[in-house]
């Protein structure tokens, strides 16, 4: 099967439906976050996130809005409350379950070899995981308890919304977490990219395929808001082909939607 994976398109439509264009015929869409801006909510974007039936994190610019922060555009009427409410309950992190792979979503980890983190403009460590298991053709979201693999437990502690903890540091090769009730401590192998066949990122705005011993890591880069001067209007994404696991980027040439 093959799985097209887009990040950070930052409300840009224009760039967003012609990467679907371009990627052609896949059997699942895959996207790691900043699907908006942190001041401006598009209605179309998620129309296509719907339309597309595609599996989608957070990152940074749309927690922002789902945060105290986005209090203002949430109440202006400025977007649908079905969007909203997909808003609400898009995750932070995804688990695929694939072929017998686990791919890991998240919009940042620190494996990110373009120099990704886990600081979500500071959001709390949560426990929101969705689990999704693709078989023949279609897909269904699934408790860790159904899919009966080794998946990310319920109490790991991730990028997440609705979640208790306040602050979070990184001492080394441990998480402190501070919750309501006290301070936890979680060590690197809670975390959930570790335990992935596959990681993918979005973030830094940078493509990348790297292997980390039997881990492969994709960021396909940014189809909002490029950031590499060579290439002021160069827009990419991913093609994942399970049948050899490899990934490779796709582009194309295109001005910023606000000047089109």
């Amino acid at each position: 099967m093959k799985i097209g994976i887009v990040s950070d398109i930052h409300c840009d439509v224009v760039a967003f439906q012609r990467a679907l264009e371009e990627m052609g015929p896949v059997d699942l869409i895959m996207g790691a976050g900043d699907w908006v801006l942190q001041y401006r909510f598009s209605n179309e974007i998620y129309d296509m996130i719907r339309d597309y039936n595609i599996i989608a994190v957070r990152g940074n610019h749309d927690m922002a809005i789902a945060s105290s922060a986005g209090a203002a555009l949430r109440a202006s009427g400025k977007i649908s409350q079905e969007h909203l409410e997909r808003l609400d309950n898009m995750p932070a992190v995804v688990e695929v379950h694939v072929e017998g792979k686990r791919i890991v979503m998240m919009h940042t980890s620190r494996l990110d070899p373009t120099g990704g983190g886990r600081d979500l403009g500071g959001a709390a460590l949560g426990k929101v995981v969705h689990h999704y298991a693709y078989n023949g053709g279609s897909y269904g979201r699934f408790s860790a308890e159904e899919l009966g693999e080794k998946a990310l437990l319920d109490e790991t502690y991730i990028m997440g919304k609705n979640s208790t903890p306040t602050t979070a540091t990184n001492n080394g090769e441990v998480f402190i977490v501070a919750q309501d009730d006290g301070f936890q401590q979680h060590s690197m192998s809670d975390l959930p990219e570790v335990g992935a066949d596959v990681l993918v990122v979005g973030h830094t705005h940078q493509p990348v395929v790297a292997e980390q011993g039997q881990r492969l890591v994709v960021n396909p880069g940014s189809l909002g808001q490029p950031r590499n001067p060579a290439f002021p209007h160069r827009r990419t994404f991913m093609i994942l082909d399970t049948k050899d696991w490899k990934a490779s980027m796709g582009e194309f040439q295109q001005q910023a939607y606000d000047e089109i």
